[in-house]
């Protein structure tokens, strides 16, 4: 079943998150991955400090938003690089936009 977004939600982020704890006799994640519609700046507050949460899915990004990429000090001068915890994202949507663009 794939993932509906409602008419007056769509200018939100939607994404599926997993709190990362594991039971340490077992291995097995203690929590199951759940839902979260944010705004755009409320995603930004989210990566800056996600506070053991990981994002397993980008399910629906507004029109025409781009993830957002922090900027770093490598060598005295300032770069972009995307964020560690949207690792795979960002070669997925640019995938899926070069698709979308033919």
């Amino acid at each position: 079943m794939s993932y509906q977004v409602k008419k007056e939600e769509e200018g939100f982020i939607h994404l599926e998150l997993l709190r990362k704890e594991f039971d340490s006799a077992t291995g097995e994640p203690l929590f199951k991955p759940f839902n979260h519609i944010c705004t755009e700046r409320d995603f930004q507050i989210f990566l800056d400090s996600p506070n053991g949460l990981s994002v397993t899915k980008i399910l629906h990004l507004p029109a025409g938003y781009e993830l957002p990429k922090i900027k770093v000090k490598e060598d005295g001068k300032t770069v972009e690089k995307e964020y560690s915890i949207l690792a795979g994202f960002y070669k997925a949507k640019k995938a899926t936009a070069s698709k979308t663009s033919k």
